[in-house]
């Protein structure tokens, strides 16, 4: 059983693995960096590395892992970050579905992805179902997206965010391109980007 979540350039999970009512480890790597990509799963955990294997060959619906096509013990999800956002494929839909932030995955996920709207980053997100569930618990991992990708701070894009003084809203803005991100404005501030005033 899991809890994942994403939100503010972080993913965030659990390290609990179980088996049935069984415990069988605490510090279970949900997340996996590969590379520019950053994979997490939900499900069985000998499943885990065929399914990262499986994308990287190119994530075929046909050519599906020995097993996964016919999971009878709860399925699976396997969470993909790259350059374009986050998606998922699953044993119901091994088609890339596409998601922006917040999000969560995972038995706990409906705790999770309340608690980030109200507020609450990704890891005390994790934290809070772990507090609550008994699915949930362990070492808690937390990766930076934007350090696996190529952070844009990094790499010199010029990148920043701003205020819609009208509706409020975040918006994120390519300084290089002077074009708007296409993605949703937000009503409180991107974390870890420039700020600009809107003029």
């Amino acid at each position: 059983m899991t809890t994942i979540a994403i939100s503010d350039g972080f993913i965030v999970a659990d390290g609990l693995r179980t088996w049935g009512s069984e415990i069988r480890g605490r510090a279970h790597k949900k997340i996996r960096v590969v590379g520019s990509l950053i994979y997490a799963f939900t499900g069985l955990v000998p499943m885990q590395e065929p399914m990262i294997e499986w994308h990287r060959a190119g994530a075929d619906p046909t050519k599906l892992p020995h097993g996964a096509a016919d999971d009878k013990h709860g399925g699976w999800t396997l969470i993909v970050i790259d350059k374009d956002g986050i998606g998922k494929y699953t044993d119901g839909c091994p088609y890339l579905e596409r998601f922006d932030p917040p999000i969560a995955f995972g038995a706990g996920q409906d705790y999770a992805i309340g608690a980030m709207l109200v507020g609450a980053s990704a890891q005390h997100a994790v934290e809070a179902v772990a507090s609550l569930c008994n699915h949930t618990g362990g070492e808690i991992q937390v990766v930076d997206i934007a350090s696996v990708l190529g952070a844009a701070r990094k790499n010199g894009a010029a990148r920043s965010q701003t205020k819609n003084v009208i509706t409020g809203t975040w918006t994120k803005r390519d300084d290089k391109a002077a074009k708007f991100a296409k993605v949703a404005a937000r009503p409180r501030p991107f974390s870890r980007m420039r700020r600009r005033s809107a003029t």
